[in-house]
């Protein structure tokens, strides 16, 4: 009896009535050799559409009747690949046997054993090694291994079979990832105790590019583990590394790992805030760990600022936080300060409890105190109202730093030179492009600006005005803060409420205007002495 075929869409069907016939001899065989072997336009084959759906029978059938095992489509994917996909141990084990190649390739250098390690099947795994698959093999786009792939997707059992079959822990990336570096930014806390175990260092350094609102062309952020778990806001992972010997001291790009809790913390830009991972663990409850380990509360950011010749006053940001942005220049800053400057009373206590100065200033001459106050404030994007840190909260970091430093509340913000301008002062609200000279003795010349320097010579109260929180402003009098305080440019705090550039607008502040000529008025001043001469209603020309 004769057997008609007739191929249809879903080929599972017919390739089971083409089986049917294998043992037919002579051209019947040969008809139904010539189906089995039928290719899609693609370059598809039967049994890759049974590896795909995980037919084994159909595939059984199909490589009896002498599939080729190792055909490739237009993409460059073979039966094993997509067997790999799924991580079917049974089909993989039965390709392989058949002949399939363990070290087959996609066109990137994707390997089986990669694709098999991405979805975790130990038992695909081993079929594939014990078939001679090449663990250590890199898949030519990114440099990436095996063992990384099963790390990254969180795959323990994977990466432990993987490891004990010769993977290597300690590999590299192009992007100077390491097996190490993908469980701690990925959370795998079980992988990193695996990998602990296994021999790596608890003080691996991590090294690659950054991102940084003020960095001018491509940079280097070198960290630790522990600084990378921070800023993947796995604190429980960070934790676990201090505590298999981490440096609690090591370098690092924003500072040190205190500063970068900080800014953790307290992100300020909303967009940054947005942007976060959602923390494992608690981040004040892993600084208490962090300095009874010994980190150094008192260490201070040295990197090198950029001189920025554009007139929006930015200074240079902490790589790989999208922390939001500042006027004033963060060298020299402690993590008290970054604490104080975003409100953040709770780390600000348990710091001063362990050692922190609260008097430390930058190299601008900005404490902790002023900070906290409000200068080199930026609207939206310094941690305020706009960005979830209420009012309340950041008076309170206010007194705070006042009673933890004993400071003078007037003292001001030096920046270590004398401002240079051409032009009336006043004209200068609404213009970022000043020049400045440092001291003679020191022996530089005039330079573009680091950060907006019309702070220089400011007061808290300065900086009260331009956070717009007038509780500040009636604690900073009452404290004995000058009203007829002036910076370098002559600027009162009252001139300020009347118009100035911030965040690349002209901002105006009516309420604060009104308290403060109320509280001059009631302490026998005269509000007209101290504002200016003429309010001004349009935004002056910038002088080139």
């Amino acid at each position: 009896m004769r057997i008609r075929v007739r191929f249809l869409p879903g080929c599972a069907m017919a390739l089971s009535m083409a089986a049917a016939t294998l043992s037919a001899a002579g051209p019947q065989q040969q008809m139904q050799q010539a189906r089995v072997e039928r290719v899609e336009p693609d370059g598809t084959t039967p049994l890759h559409r049974a590896a795909q759906r995980n037919d084994l029978g159909t595939a059984e059938r199909l490589v009896r009747a002498g599939a080729n095992v190792n055909a490739a489509n237009r993409y460059g994917v073979t039966p094993l690949s997509l067997a790999c996909v799924s991580g079917q141990a049974p089909m993989i084990e039965m390709l392989l046997k058949a002949g399939a190649d363990a070290n087959s390739t996609l066109p990137e250098g994707e390997t089986a054993l990669m694709t098999a390690a991405n979805t975790g099947n130990v038992a695909a795994l081993k079929a594939l090694l014990a078939h001679g698959a090449n663990v250590n093999a890199t898949e030519s786009s990114k440099g990436q291994t095996a063992l990384m792939w099963a790390v990254n997707k969180g795959h323990t059992a994977a990466a432990q079979a993987l490891i004990e079959a010769g993977a290597d822990i300690n590999a590299r990336s192009k992007g100077n990832f390491s097996p190490m570096v993908f469980a701690v930014r990925g959370g795998r806390i079980e992988i990193v105790r695996l990998l602990l175990a296994k021999g790596v260092k608890a003080n691996d350094v991590v090294a690659g590019p950054a991102f940084s609102a003020g960095v001018q062309g491509a940079t280097t952020d070198s960290t630790s583990l522990v600084g990378l778990a921070i800023l993947n806001a796995q604190y429980h992972i960070a934790q676990l590394l201090l505590e298999s010997g981490a440096d609690p001291n090591p370098s690092d790009s924003r500072g040190s790992l205190l500063h970068t809790v900080a800014w953790m913390r307290r992100p300020g830009s909303p967009l940054a805030g947005s942007n976060r991972p959602d923390p494992v663990g608690d981040s004040l409850e892993f600084a208490k760990v962090l300095l009874a380990h010994g980190a150094n509360p008192n260490v201070r950011i040295a990197w090198e600022e950029i001189a920025f010749d554009h007139d929006d006053g930015e200074v240079k940001s902490p790589p790989n936080i999208a922390a939001g942005r500042d006027f004033i220049s963060m060298v020299g800053a402690t993590p008290f300060f970054l604490a104080a400057k975003s409100g953040d009373t709770a780390l600000m206590r348990v710091l001063v409890a362990n050692g922190a100065d609260p008097r430390l200033p930058t190299a601008q001459g900005v404490t902790p105190f002023m900070a906290a106050a409000g200068i080199g404030y930026w609207n939206g994007e310094t941690a305020g109202p706009f960005t979830g840190t209420p009012e309340s909260e950041r008076l309170e970091a206010v007194k705070l730093a006042l009673d933890m430093s004993g400071e003078d509340v007037n003292g001001v913000a030096d920046f270590g030179g004398k401002l240079q301008f051409d032009e009336d002062p006043e004209n200068l609200f609404f213009d970022y492009s000043l020049k400045y000279t440092l001291d003679p003795a020191v022996g530089r010349r005039p330079q573009t600006a680091l950060g907006d320097v019309r702070w220089a010579g400011s007061t808290a109260l300065h900086g009260a005005v331009i956070t717009y929180q007038l509780s500040i402003i009636r604690f900073l009098v009452e404290k004995g803060a000058r009203l007829d305080a002036r910076n370098q440019l002559g600027w009162t705090p009252l001139m300020l409420t009347q118009g100035m550039m911030n965040a690349a607008n002209a901002r105006f502040y009516p309420e604060a205007e009104a308290l403060l000529k109320q509280l001059m008025i009631e302490r026998g001043m005269d509000p007209a002495q101290y504002g200016r001469r003429g309010v001004l209603t349009t935004v002056v020309k910038r002088a080139p």
